[in-house]
């Protein structure tokens, strides 16, 4: 991802309208919100957000405030292929547990996750249609996610994470031949 270039509020807001409006199970309410901790969106102050889906729009976080996104850094990423701090946002699928197992019991756990899976597909393939990288990352430590997010403040916990940014300038190319 290119740190040089910042996402639009427009484009943010496609994406996070995408992944919110991505299916949930059939009869039973949603499970699922999104949260945003920004580092360069432009008209958008760096910090943690939740995503207010019935008004579209994006809510402070009671997280550590305008430097959240900063104190994730490469070490609470488990692989290499990403380089956390290009960018421009970290969109978290998150879920509420106490009240998803109060309804659902046990398979609440696997419901939610599930429903992140599926809303982290719509924000991929929202981004790529604008052409936006979008990286859909298990390997971030949830619990700095949370902590970014002010998690503890309203059972708000983390469960997929996906990074967005504009594409670095010049091409990729792929050697698909069997060897």
């Amino acid at each position: 991802m290119d740190p040089s270039r910042s996402l639009s509020m427009e484009e943010l807001a496609v994406i996070l309208r995408s992944g919110a409006d991505g299916p949930h199970s059939a009869g039973l309410p949603r499970l699922t919100g999104l949260s945003v901790l920004a580092r360069r969106v432009r008209g958008l102050a760096p910090g943690a957000y939740h995503y207010d889906r019935a008004r579209h729009g994006l809510v402070p976080a009671a997280g550590p405030g305008p430097g959240a996104a900063d104190g994730l850094t490469q070490r609470h990423y488990a692989m290499q292929n990403y380089a956390v701090d290009q960018a421009a946002a970290l969109v978290a699928f998150t879920w509420r547990p106490r009240p998803a197992l109060e309804t659902l019991g046990p398979r609440a756990y696997r419901a939610a996750h599930a429903e992140s899976g599926a809303a982290s597909q719509y924000v991929s393939l929202a981004a790529q249609s604008m052409g936006i990288a979008c990286g859909i990352v298990l390997g971030m430590d949830a619990r700095a996610v949370d902590d970014a997010l002010g998690a503890d403040d309203d059972d708000r916990r983390s469960s997929l994470c996906a990074f967005v940014g504009h594409l670095l300038p010049g091409t990729a190319s792929l050697d698909d031949r069997l060897r």
